[in-house]
């Protein structure tokens, strides 16, 4: 019996946290694709992987720490939510910071059209930051309100004739969408009933580090296995996260931070090469994806050198973006 659960909710994790965002994703992309052509839709697509490339450089994962200090009635102790807030507004300006970095690459590059994309994107960066206040609250299926809202809205903008700007503003103001629907829906979490000290801020990078591993394997099993398999890489690296395989290959991770450094330096340095010297369409989304594998490696060094050291137990289990 534990077996036929086990295996519904991995079917239900399937569906509605990988594969329901993937088909968003795609028919979201397809109308951004037809509304103003597949150069300017690929210009719009690296800046939105721009975008995130900033972010995940710096960002944290606060809930997890949040969580084990749920008091009475489910609120916040307010001491390690006043902590988490410092480290994510920290961790914010950080992500602000990379990008005004990048744009400014995008324009010696001449690339101004893209620069200008990233800058209304930008206005995505506050929205996951908000999500710490949520910490008291379950989530689930964040990805897949985040998709279709897309889709919805995109399908709106096509049909009222909107041109690139306009999208961009579109694929802005879908994160805040989504965000409002997902705290709408969001379930009340239950108390921990355990005792447990102040958080210090050590601790959520130790819970951001691991978070982290996750994610960087998760990224670049894609990647590879896009390279190999073209569209459909994208829904086997989305499967083996679905079996939680992320979570069996992480410690493959490179663990020194010589390695990590390393591996932020050649990432970033060649997708800088590619923005400065053959910053077509097309090739611009490989630097894309480059540069957020690169900014994923930087995460994990700026989270090791932060840390203790020490690996935390945790069963978060919220879906990300990709």
């Amino acid at each position: 019996m534990a077996e036929v659960d086990g295996r519904k909710a991995t079917i239900l994790r399937l569906s509605l946290r990988e594969y329901g965002p993937a088909i968003g994703w795609i028919v979201a992309w397809g109308i951004v694709a037809a509304a103003v052509g597949h150069a300017d839709a690929a210009r719009l697509v690296a800046a939105t992987a721009f975008v995130r490339s900033a972010r995940y450089l710096t960002s944290p994962s606060s809930a997890p720490a949040l969580r084990r200090r749920l008091v009475a009635r489910g609120r916040l102790h307010r001491a390690a939510h006043w902590t988490a807030t410092i480290v994510e507004l920290g961790a914010l300006l950080g992500s602000i910071a990379a990008l005004g970095l990048l744009i400014c690459v995008l324009l010696y590059a001449g690339q101004q059209k893209v620069a200008q994309l990233c800058l209304i994107l930008a206005l995505t960066l506050p929205a996951r930051t908000l999500l710490l206040f949520a910490a008291a609250r379950k989530i689930d299926y964040y990805q897949s309100l985040l998709a279709w809202s897309g889709v919805l809205m995109a399908g709106a903008a096509w049909a009222l004739g909107a041109e690139l700007l306009e999208f961009a503003f579109v694929m802005a103001a879908r994160e805040w969408v989504a965000l409002g629907l997902a705290l709408l829906a969001a379930k009340r979490r239950k108390p921990i009933s355990q005792e447990v000290e102040p958080l210090h801020w050590r601790e959520i990078a130790d819970y951001s580090l691991q978070h982290s591993r996750r994610q960087f394997t998760y990224r670049v099993s894609k990647f590879l296995l896009k390279f190999v398999l073209g569209p459909f890489g994208g829904i086997a690296a989305r499967t083996g996260r679905g079996f939680r395989m992320d979570r069996k290959l992480e410690r493959f991770v490179p663990q020194t931070q010589s390695a990590l450094a390393g591996m932020f330096a050649t990432l970033t340095g060649i997708a800088a090469g590619i923005i400065l010297f053959i910053p077509k369409p097309g090739l611009l989304m490989v630097g894309a994806s480059l540069l957020r594998i690169g900014a994923s490696a930087g995460n994990l060094l700026i989270w090791s050198k932060l840390g203790t050291g020490e690996v935390p137990a945790t069963d978060d289990d919220d879906d990300d973006d990709d």
